[in-house]
Formats: structure tokens, C-alpha cells, sequence
């Protein structure tokens, strides 16, 4: 009888090996992928979220004193410091809707390099017999993606209402 001889393969073909690296770098490829999208849409949510927190912001304290012409909203932004720095007044506004605009100004976040163009605008509402006279309050906070481009291209508006006693004439 003879004897059969069995060869042992030890290691690896070079095929095997450039198969299994480019395996490899499809994998990382992809993984890197999903960590730059999850980190540029984390990013747009962030400016998103501080746009209406600015927005919100002076909406509320303009509702507060009843929507009355004397709100500045500079004093407003000054009781948060080192936090909003109002530029300058800008007349990029995003388009609110309501004419004329009452204030325009650049609100820049101290931490963020994202400069929002915030306009405030209201329009007064018929008499209303069981809430008197109400006023729309408008705040519109816009902001560009990109700084080359020469109109803000992203935008939050909030609106509300307020009881409003005009001054007397």
C-alpha cells in the first residue's frame, strides 16, 4: 500500500491577502462616511437649535412687555454676556412677511462662527372684544451655510401674540 501524502498549506496566498486589505478598506471607508455625516448633521442641528434660542429668546421678553415699541432688543441679548454680540444692523432679514421690519440686527454667537441675521416685525390685529387689542409679534432669525453666498439660505420664524394698550395720542 502506498502511502498518500497529504501537503499542508502554511500561510497565506498573496491573493487571499489584497482580498482581505481591500475588505478591510471598504470597511473603514464606510465607517468614516457614517462619522462625517453623523458630525455635519450634529453641526446643523446645533445652529438650528441656536437660531431659536435667540429667536425665542427675544420673542419672549418682547411678548413680556406687551409687544410695545420701546423693546431693545440689544438690552435683552446684554443679560446673557459673553454670549451674543449684536454686530451690526443689517438688512438681510430672511423675509418675515410682515412690513415694515421694526428692528434688523447681526446677532454673532461667541461660540460659534455663525453670524444670524434676526429681524423683528409685528402688525396689529383687529379689536377683539373679549382680549382687546392684540399685536403679532415676529421674530425672524436667519443664517447662510455658506458665507459666499450673499442671502441668508436657512431660517427659523416664531410668531405669538400679545395684548397691546397703544399710547394715547
Amino acid at each position: 500500500m502506498k502511502r498518500v501524502r497529504k501537503q499542508l498549506n502554511k500561510g497565506v496566498t498573496l491573493i487571499e491577502v489584497m482580498v482581505a486589505s481591500l475588505a478591510v478598506c471598504v470597511i473603514l471607508v464606510g465607517v468614516m462616511n457614517f462619522q462625517y455625516y453623523c458630525a455635519m448633521d450634529a453641526r446643523k442641528a446645533d445652529v438650528r437649535a441656536v437660531a431659536g434660542r435667540v429667536g425665542l429668546i427675544l420673542l419672549e421678553n418682547w411678548k413680556a412687555i406687551q409687544g410695545d415699541d420701546a423693546f431693545d432688543p440689544v438690552l435683552v441679548l446684554n443679560y446673557y454676556p459673553g454670549q451674543f454680540t449684536i454686530v451690526n444692523g443689517s438688512g438681510n432679514d430672511g423675509g418675515t412677511g410682515y412690513e415694515p421690519a421694526f428692528r434688523r440686527f447681526v446677532v454673532r454667537v461667541n461660540n460659534m462662527r455663525i453670524d444670524y441675521h434676526v429681524t423683528l416685525s409685528y402688525s396689529d390685529s383687529e379689536i377683539d372684544p373679549l382680549h382687546g387689542r392684540l399685536r403679532n409679534l415676529a421674530v425672524c432669525v436667519a443664517w447662510k451655510r455658506d458665507p459666499s453666498i450673499a442671502a441668508p439660505d436657512r431660517q427659523v420664524n416664531l410668531m405669538t401674540r400679545a395684548h397691546y394698550v397703544p399710547a394715547p395720542p
